[in-house]
């Protein structure tokens, strides 16, 4: 085996053990003794100590451990998501310049004309919703992305833009994800937490809050996640992780 240039401090050791061991004739072996003297006085070197092949092991085979086990991956973030939105974070002036978002008009106009148009819009979110937006692919940031999902119905919106949670008119309501055209809009959601700016078909999208400039989605709905910025009160260590529904 192969003893790299860094273990020649041990070499050097068991020389020393060696010539120690060469002025007593005679001399039995002792456990740890890198040689014993046979009857003839011949010194025969014994197999290499564990110590000293575990070191060399390892130190030969990188990544794999000494019993042959590779060395396990550790993730450096404890939360996976954040890991995808690093590549899209950017600056609040840089997600203005590069991703505004779409105006209302002509979001209105695709939609009502069934133009299947890609449109920007934005929303005011956090880390963890964000993520699930990158690594999903949804607009709800959930797993199941589905190419064939409906617009949300009128009622739907209208739940969402009055607010409505739990039950609306004797039946269960459940809230939907709802972007905006108005970049201040969804800064005022975001601004302690994040503004996230997508791209999605207009297909997907039913009009919303009309104070808020707002477009009710479905979960499962494809989105593209363009860029995410700080919001303008935004503290490392601070955020949220609950946000109001719209915006």
């Amino acid at each position: 085996m192969h003893i790299s240039p860094g273990l020649a401090p041990i070499n050097t050791q068991f020389e020393q053990l060696n010539e120690a061991h060469a002025a007593g004739a005679g001399a039995t072996q002792h456990e740890g003794s890198p040689i014993f003297d046979d009857e003839d006085g011949e010194r025969t070197p014994t197999a290499p100590q564990p110590a000293l092949h575990s070191i060399a092991a390892d130190y030969d085979s990188g990544p794999e451990l000494s019993d042959g086990e590779t060395t396990p991956t550790i993730s450096s973030s404890p939360h996976p998501e954040s890991d995808a939105i690093d590549s899209h974070r950017v600056s609040m002036n840089e997600l203005q310049q590069q991703h505004p978002p779409t105006s209302y008009e002509d979001v209105k106009r695709a939609v009502e004309n069934g133009e299947n148009r890609n449109v920007v819009l934005w929303r005011g979110t956090n880390t963890t919703q964000a993520g699930g937006v990158g690594k999903h692919g949804t607009a709800g940031g959930v797993a199941g992305k589905d190419e064939n999902t409906p617009a949300p119905s009128d009622e739907e919106a209208r739940g969402q833009a009055a607010g409505a949670s739990g039950h609306r008119g004797g039946g269960p309501v459940k809230k939907l994800p709802e972007y905006t055209t108005d970049q201040g809009v969804a800064q005022s959601y975001g601004r302690s937490n994040q503004v996230m700016a997508v791209e999605v078909n207009s297909k997907y999208l039913t009009a919303g809050s009309g104070s808020e400039l707002g477009w009710a989605i479905h979960d499962s709905a494809p989105a593209k996640l363009l860029g995410v910025a700080d919001g303008p009160d935004y503290e490392p260590g601070a955020e949220h992780d609950h946000l109001p529904d719209a915006g």
